[in-house]
């Protein structure tokens, strides 16, 4: 509307005030109620209007149309004018801006506006204010695109830069999180709570938004991808500032981590997943959270590897000869460690979850897709490579070439322990520290090589140097000259005592079987059973160096071999002892068998004499008691004792009777006597006739006692007895016992006492090989495996997110 007549305009107001007048239908209301000239603020709504046009002039304009999934922005032609420093007008209650009384009573600012129109018809006074639509928006500047619901599209998230707000504080890159506006839908609420103008530490996450294009720009990025067997350590540019929050390692250095919601490094890691995060205001360094193998080696390794850089180590020796060590390193980084590393070692300049590496600051794809992280590459490079390299240098200046070779094993543990503790200052875990090759030069190697196979040794010396389980091989080089003799000698006298047992055995065998067949069989077997024995004995007998004198596990070991050694020279020896005394066994066991036959034939006659002793002890007791009851009933019948009464009354008779009853008794016991006096003078009689030459019951009663008698264990016994009772016979028995001690324990001895000559070193240094190549083979089949498990897993779950 707008009126030809009324009170003039103040100076500065564009628009007549809203007066009571009907709609403008009312004209002498308008003018009496000071309806001032101009354009006018009231709108009529749609219908029939009798309005005076002399008065007033109506234009008609269309109702504001802002479609489905479409936003509208509005410019204001009056109002407050705008601070200094804003850039928007506030918004304000004006019923979408369909109340301009109420826009300008309320404080309303001219130019463009915070506040935005959504879907939906509107009745705007198209004078006061301008509203862009996607029709009309290139004329301000803008694309029709922007004039859109904002979708964040899914997989995504918005990174937020606002254009309107309080200047950020010097230092800060981005605002704070601010609540209550709606995921900055609401600008006044985001201005009235002290939001900053920039980039903003909020974002919007996937969906449809109402967004002033004014008041923000929005740039999507990707929802960060936590990989499996991964962790991202989230940095954090923006939070509280603080430098309490350090965690002390054990060499007095510090962690610097950060609880979550402080600036830095946090200290709790991302876990595997998608996660959405401001990725302009927070990096993420991504770190591997499984067991990674480096190699020092001059091999060929593909440029990606982790280790591709390290080198074989050149060591100097204290004896100035140059030695190249091939070394494995196998570490691990524990999940909730890693915040921890990347404090120590640093972080990259990029993010490090793509499968690209950096090069001097410029990223390359890897080739096949291969995915190496910059935090394994900068703890590689800046950490782990002086670190092993200082170790292993400074230790080969205590240690000459060849000891440096031969106790490899010890260098190799505490090359362990050491760089463990190291490590465990970064938060990494060492899981092992393996020397793999120990190169000599040229003027040592010859005191190391294996001999050819055509040797200088003929067949028996192989066998014995075999019997004392040695390495004909080794023994064979000139340096092992005297260790050959000794390892000939030990084996000479392993053949020795297992020649020696099938005798023994033997004879053991025949003296229980009497059978020539089976005593050859059962010494052959057992001069097998004590050849491989003592075999395993002097193989198993090896003295390792220790730095500590007192080696109990090596004290306790030895003890239990002398032990069995000792068990076999005595079972080996018995049966010899036997051989040689058997004139004076067979003598002892003769006498022992008369004295079993002596006792056999007065067994039965001790039996009966103590059957008689018992019976005569028994006849004396009743014997006693009848002549005490005969007393008592002849003074009960004189009337001197009992009643008193002269003659045989009843109680006489009673007495009477007791004493006939006990002597009955006595009169059996004497006939038993007597009968049992009568069977040993016939058993006397019949041995009489039984020792007698004639007699074939003594003949068969003989061999009966020659069975029990003449065993191995009787055997055994008589020797016992022998030597009790003869001196001579019990020394020349543990003499000879001796002899086969000595001969039994002098090899394991002789091993176990002599010192660790060339022969040890070398055959150490052969067996430590084996051993580390084994190890090697199993290790790189497990990695091998586990990389291809890992890849099948990888390409499922792509397939799956593809369907």
């Amino acid at each position: 509307m707008e009126a030809r007549d009324g009170q003039p305009l103040p100076l500065g107001q564009n628009f007549g005030k809203v007066v009571e007048c009907g709609t403008f239908q009312d004209a002498e209301a308008f003018i009496k109620n000071g309806g001032q000239q101009g354009n006018q603020l009231a709108i009529i709504p749609p219908g029939i209007h009798y309005i005076n046009t002399e008065l007033f002039k109506v234009h008609n304009v269309p109702l504001i149309n802002i479609r489905s999934g479409e936003i509208g922005l509005v410019i204001a032609q009056d109002g407050a004018e705008l601070p200094p420093g804003q850039i928007l007008g506030k918004a304000v209650d004006c019923d979408n801006f369909q109340n301009a009384e109420a826009f300008l009573n309320n404080g309303g600012q001219q130019g463009k506006q915070r506040a935005i129109l959504t879907e939906g018809y509107y009745r705007i006074n198209t004078e006061l204010f301008t509203v862009v639509t996607t029709d009309n928006a290139q004329q301000y500047g803008l694309k029709p695109e922007q004039l859109k619901v904002y979708r964040v599209e899914s997989g995504k998230i918005g990174i937020v830069t606002t254009f309107d707000g309080k200047p950020l504080p010097r230092g800060d890159i981005a605002g704070p999180v601010i609540e209550g506006h709606n995921k900055f839908q609401q600008p006044q609420e985001f201005i009235d709570k002290a939001g900053y103008r920039g980039l903003q530490e909020e974002f919007i996450e996937e969906g449809f938004w109402s967004l002033n294009p004014w008041f923000v720009e929005v740039e999507q990025v990707p929802l960060t991808n936590i990989k499996t067997g991964t962790v991202g350590v989230l940095i954090s540019n923006v939070g509280k500032n603080s430098q309490a929050n350090q965690e002390k390692t054990t060499y007095g250095s510090r962690f610097h981590i950060v609880p979550i919601g402080y600036k830095g490094i946090q200290n709790i890691p991302i876990e595997a997943g998608t996660h959405p995060i401001n990725t302009r205001v927070k990096s993420i360094v991504i770190v591997p959270a499984h067991e990674i193998t480096l190699d020092w080696t001059n091999r060929d390794k593909p440029a990606t590897n982790y280790d591709s850089n390290l080198k074989t180590l050149e060591l100097r020796s204290k004896d100035g000869f140059v030695l190249k060590l091939e070394v494995t390193q196998v570490i691990n980084i524990a999940p909730k460690n890693s915040p921890k590393m990347i404090s120590r070692v640093g972080s990259p300049n990029a993010n490090s979850f793509q499968p690209v590496e950096e090069e001097g600051g410029v990223l390359s794809p890897l080739s096949n897709g291969a995915v190496k992280y910059s935090s394994i590459k900068n703890l590689v490079n800046r950490v782990l490579a002086s670190m092993v390299d200082n170790y292993f240098r400074n230790s080969a200046q205590d240690y000459n070439a060849l000891d440096f070779l031969q106790q490899r094993e010890q260098i190799q543990e505490r090359a362990t322990e050491h760089i463990k503790s190291a490590l465990n200052a970064y938060g990494v875990e060492a899981v092992g520290t393996f020397i793999n090759e120990i190169g000599l030069p040229a003027e040592l190697q010859h005191l190391i090589q294996t001999p050819t196979i055509n040797d200088n040794l003929n067949s028996l010396e192989k066998f014995l140097l075999w019997s004392a389980g040695a390495d004909h091989h080794i023994l064979a080089q000139k340096e092992c000259l005297t260790e050959r003799y000794k390892y000939t000698a030990i084996g000479t006298t392993v053949l020795l005592t297992s020649t020696t047992a099938i005798f023994s055995g033997g004879y053991a065998i025949f003296t229980v079987f009497g059978s020539v067949a089976a005593s050859c069989v059962g010494g052959t077997f057992w001069s097998f059973i004590v050849f491989n024995l003592d075999r395993f004995l002097i193989l198993s007998s090896k003295r390792k160096q220790t730095e500590s004198n007192l080696n109990l596990p090596f004290i306790a070991a030895t003890s239990l071999r002398l032990l069995i050694a000792l068990l076999l020279s005595f079972v080996v020896a018995k049966p010899l002892e036997l051989r040689l005394f058997e004139k004076e066994i067979n003598q002892k066991i003769e006498q022992n068998k008369n004295d079993i036959a002596k006792e056999k034939l007065t067994e039965p006659i001790k039996e009966l004499e103590q059957e008689i002793q018992a019976l005569n002890k028994d006849k004396n007791k009743y014997k006693n008691e009848w002549q005490d009851a005969e007393y008592a009933a002849n003074a009960e019948a004189e009337g001197t004792q009992g009643t008193g009464q002269l003659g045989k009354g009843i109680v006489y008779q009673d007495k009477r009777n007791y004493a006939d009853e006990i002597k009955q008794k006595f009169i059996e016991l004497d006939n038993k006597v007597k009968e049992k006096e009568e069977k040993i003078d016939k058993l006397k009689e019949r041995n009489l006739i039984l020792q007698s030459p004639e007699s074939n019951l003594e003949q068969l009663n003989q061999e009966k006692i020659d069975k029990e008698s003449n065993g191995f264990l009787a055997r055994l016994v008589a020797l016992e007895e022998l030597s009790k009772d003869d001196p001579n016979i019990r020394n020349i028995n543990w003499l000879i016992t001796a002899l086969f001690v000595t001969i039994e324990i002098s090899p394991i001895l002789v091993k176990l006492l002599s010192g660790k000559g060339p022969y040890d070193y070398l055959l150490e240094q052969k067996e430590s090989q084996e051993v580390y190549n084994e190890y090697f083979r199993i290790q790189k089949e497990q990695r091998l495996q586990l990389s291809e498990g890992k890849s099948k897993q990888y390409m499922k779950k792509i397939k799956e997110f593809e369907e």
